[in-house]
């Protein structure tokens, strides 16, 4: 009220979650690797309990930053003098002090590097079983070890080379395996990745994962508010992926399959049940078209002028007059070119694309042989009358189309001064 003399502030708290990137989370809580014994960041399982039964479809984050925070202090004085394969199992995974005070609770998993490790997972058991499957008594082996590396990526690059009819973003081929990922586990190429192995329990086992992942990646990725029926055929389906995936022995318990025990939990303690909306995919994004950006349209000399070019093309590419100006600009811009002879547009009439094309050369062709021919001399006068006559049309025509290009050039000059001068 401008009448008051005394100025009223209002506060608002805003909550700010941001989607979870593991390598960050894990070196701002001090934790180890994913490849040490503990191998999650919400919860104290660890390799040897996380394949036990019983599997939890939405299980609870017990972990703190209080907890990880006492856990590094105790490891780091070791009081009691013990040695380091003790202090292990007090660590819950820390080796260094947490450098934040964020509870692991707000930290909702990345939805686009799961989708990538999980399907990455299955890709890998699919191709350990076309390696050993074709074998009389196959024993099965994840890890690549040095006597069987090169078999087993000889074996990576046959089964590939058999996905290649459908699959174009192989990664001999492409740098992208978010896209391979996408294209191996989508529904139409089921038959694809499944035919190519032999037929053995291992594969019928393997069959029923993909079933599974792909009715899991639908509601995960989903950016919608979930129902609580989609929630708990989501812990359903969990459960079922676990017990299937841990029936296979030979396959090593991995962090990104038992972080998919968490995602429901997340989804079911936030008021917008969904955690496909809070994903790193435009942040990935971002990262790409800086890059571009940095490599193709900076100046390198100097890095201060190219940090001030880079960030203002950023803001001009996401700015809204802008894009509403470049529709505006592109809904009147050149009409396409239409041919004289078939009156079709896209093409003009020299161009090979016309259906007429072949026909006027076969045409003169057989004019041509007419003209050598002497009892046909007076067939071949006639011809070359009706040909001059079409060349003088053909040309007016020409000019036509000429003139009328001529005056679009002129407008869309104008155009590019109005832009110009509006800034």
């Amino acid at each position: 009220n401008k009448n008051d003399t005394e100025t009223l502030m209002e506060t608002v708290i805003v909550e700010l979650e941001l989607p979870k990137d593991e390598k960050l989370a894990q070196k701002c809580h001090g934790q180890a690797g994913s490849g040490s014994d503990f191998l999650c960041t919400y919860c104290d399982a660890s390799r040897k309990t996380v394949s036990k039964p019983p599997y939890l479809g939405a299980k609870e984050v017990n972990l703190t930053s209080k907890l990880l925070f006492e856990a590094a202090t105790y490891c780091n004085l070791n009081p009691g003098k013990k040695n380091q394969g003790a202090l292990v199992k007090h660590s819950f995974g820390v080796k260094e002090i947490p450098m934040t005070s964020t509870d692991p609770i707000q930290e909702p998993p990345d939805t686009l590097h799961m989708d990538i490790n999980v399907s990455q997972h299955l890709i890998n058991i699919a191709v350990r079983i076309y390696h050993f499957g074709n074998q009389e008594n196959p024993t099965f082996v994840y890890e690549k070890t040095e006597i069987l590396k090169k078999e087993i990526e000889r074996s990576e690059a046959k089964y590939f080379g058999k996905l290649r009819e459908k699959i174009t973003t192989l990664p001999e081929l492409t740098q992208f395996p978010g896209n391979f990922a996408r294209e191996f586990c989508a529904e139409e190429n089921k038959d694809l990745v499944c035919d190519p192995l032999p037929e053995c329990p291992e594969k019928r086992t393997w069959t029923r994962l993909m079933v599974l992942w792909r009715c899991m990646r639908i509601i995960q990725k989903s950016s919608d508010d979930l129902s609580l029926g989609s929630i708990e055929l989501f812990k359903v389906l969990v459960v079922e992926f676990q017990e299937k995936l841990y029936a296979l022995k030979w396959v090593p318990p991995a962090n990104q399959i038992h972080r998919l025990s968490h995602v429901a939990f997340f989804m079911q303690t936030r008021e917008f049940n969904s955690i496909g909306a809070m994903s790193l995919e435009g942040l990935e994004h971002g990262n790409w078209t800086t890059k571009c950006f940095e490599d193709t349209r900076v100046w390198k000399g100097d890095s201060k002028v190219g940090n001030k070019q880079l960030f203002r093309l950023l803001r001009m590419r996401g700015s809204p007059s802008l894009k509403r100006s470049c529709l505006l600009i592109q809904g009147t811009k050149r009409k396409e070119s239409k041919c004289s002879k078939c009156h079709l547009e896209g093409h003009q009439k020299n161009n090979k694309v016309c259906r007429l094309f072949q026909h006027t050369f076969d045409s003169s062709g057989e004019d041509s042989a007419a003209e050598e021919d002497e009892p046909n001399a007076a067939f071949s006068d006639e011809t070359g009358q009706d040909t001059e006559a079409s060349t003088a049309e053909d040309t007016e025509e020409d000019d036509t189309e000429q003139n009328e290009d001529l005056r679009e050039d002129d407008d869309e000059t104008a155009e590019d001064v109005l832009v110009n001068d509006n800034g």
